[in-house]
Parts: structure tokens; C-alpha cells; sequence
């Protein structure tokens, strides 16, 4: 069988940061204080003179497969044969999985859980 596939993935990050003008150390002396701003809001530590002002990023992914069997009507006869057979084919699964009436434990435990999660399951779906 053979398949084409394609597979495309996009990573996008945006940030934008500001340098901030960093009075190091010493004293500073202001002549006029009444006239002048606060001077707490200034930066006096020399190790950090960048702020992030925003970052942000973007992520996207796309996978397509397609049965190259489709093309032909020999191989939309295979699919077809494969879709009728597929309740045969489950049934043959459904044998293999664990079975709660079983006479192993883990099995019956596994098999109990198996049962009650489909029971769960269908009674959500049945009564959404």
C-alpha cells in the first residue's frame, strides 16, 4: 500500500523589549527638586537595563495522508473490501482484549475496567 503525506510546521515569535536609561552608582544631586519628577522610578541597577514589553509566539501544524489506492478503481475496491471486513476484524481484536469474567485476576481487573469505561462512555454520548 502506498501513501503520500505532507507535513508542514510554522513557529512564529514577536517580542519587543526597551533599553532604560540606568543612572549607575553615586550619589545624584538635584538642584531644582521641587520642580522635578519622582526620582524613585529611576533605574539604578547597571544589570538590567532591558524591559520586555511584550512577548508573544504562534504555532502551527498541518499533516495530510492520502491512500494513493483512491486514485484507482482497483484500489477503491481494496478500501471497500477492507471497510466490509473491518467489524470481522474488530470482533477478532475485541477476542484478545482482557475479559472480566475471566479466571486471571489482572486480566479480569483490566477487563472489569475496559467494561465500565465503554459503559461510561456510551451512556455519555447517549445522553449529552
Amino acid at each position: 500500500m502506498s501513501s503520500l503525506s505532507y507535513s508542514n510546521s510554522r513557529n512564529l515569535s514577536y517580542e519587543a523589549t526597551k533599553t532604560l536609561a540606568t543612572i549607575g552608582e553615586g550619589s545624584l544631586v538635584i538642584k531644582d527638586k521641587d520642580s522635578s519628577d519622582d526620582t524613585t522610578r529611576l533605574n539604578r541597577d547597571t544589570a538590567s537595563i532591558n524591559k520586555e514589553l511584550y512577548s508573544s509566539s504562534l504555532a502551527s501544524s498541518v499533516d495530510a495522508s492520502v491512500d494513493m489506492r483512491l486514485f484507482s478503481g482497483q484500489g477503491r475496491n481494496e478500501i471497500e473490501k477492507e471497510y466490509r471486513e473491518m467489524n470481522k476484524n474488530m470482533a477478532t481484536i475485541a477476542k484478545t482484549l482482557p475479559n472480566e469474567n475471566s479466571y486471571n485476576k489482572a486480566e479480569a481487573i483490566f477487563g472489569y475496567t475496559w467494561n465500565f469505561n465503554r459503559l461510561r462512555q456510551s451512556w455519555y454520548f447517549t445522553y449529552k
